[in-house]
C-alpha cells in the first residue's frame, strides 16, 4: 500500500502467517527482509483473523511456535497498526498485546471479539503473583471503563423508551 504525502512517501506490509510450517517461516524471513530494507518510521499493517495457536508440542515440533517468536521480536520496536477483521484468540492475542510492543495501534470490527484463553486453558495456566495482579489491574480499570460507558449508553436507551411510552 503506498500514500504519498508532500514529500514523503509513506510504505506498509501487509503479512499473513499461516500454520503451515513452511509458510510461517518464509513470510517471517519476507518481512525480516523488508524491514532491513525500509526506515523505521514505516508503518506495518496487519489483518487479523486468525483463531490462535495451541501451544501444543506438534507446533512446536513444526516450528510455528518459534516462527512466531521471531515475529514478535522482529516487531517489537516498529509502528504496527493491526486490524481485527473477525476475531482473534490464543497465542495470536499476543499481536495486539501493548506490553510487548506500546507503538501498536489496534482497530476492530465492530463484531469482532479478543479472547486470551479458552475456557479449558484458564485453568491450567501458570501467572507469576506479581504479573497476575498487573495482569488483573489492567482488566479491572478496562472493565469498569466499559461498563460506565456502557451503562451510560443503556440509561440513554431506557430514558428515551421510557419517555416514549409516557407520550
Amino acid at each position: 500500500v503506498y500514500a504519498l504525502e508532500e514529500k514523503q512517501k509513506y510504505q506498509s506490509v501487509s503479512v499473513i502467517c499461516s500454520k503451515h510450517p513452511i509458510l510461517c517461516t518464509k513470510s517471517v524471513k519476507k518481512l525480516n527482509i523488508f524491514l532491513e530494507q525500509e526506515s523505521k518510521n514505516s508503518l506495518i499493517i496487519f489483518l487479523i483473523s486468525l483463531k490462535g495457536f495451541a501451544g501444543d508440542h506438534i507446533e512446536m515440533e513444526r516450528g510455528i511456535l518459534q516462527s512466531g517468536a521471531k515475529l514478535l521480536e522482529l516487531l517489537k520496536k516498529r509502528n504496527v497498526l493491526t486490524y481485527i477483521t473477525d476475531e482473534i484468540r490464543g497465542g495470536t492475542y499476543v499481536m495486539v498485546d501493548s506490553l510487548l510492543n506500546n507503538r501498536n495501534i489496534v482497530g476492530i470490527n465492530k463484531n469482532g471479539r479478543l479472547g486470551v484463553l479458552e475456557s479449558r486453558g484458564l485453568r491450567e495456566v501458570k501467572i507469576r503473583n506479581k504479573q497476575g495482579m498487573d495482569i488483573y489491574k489492567r482488566s479491572i480499570e478496562f472493565y469498569s471503563e466499559q461498563s460506565k460507558d456502557f451503562n451510560a449508553s443503556m440509561h440513554k436507551v431506557y430514558k428515551n423508551n421510557f419517555n416514549a411510552l409516557m407520550h
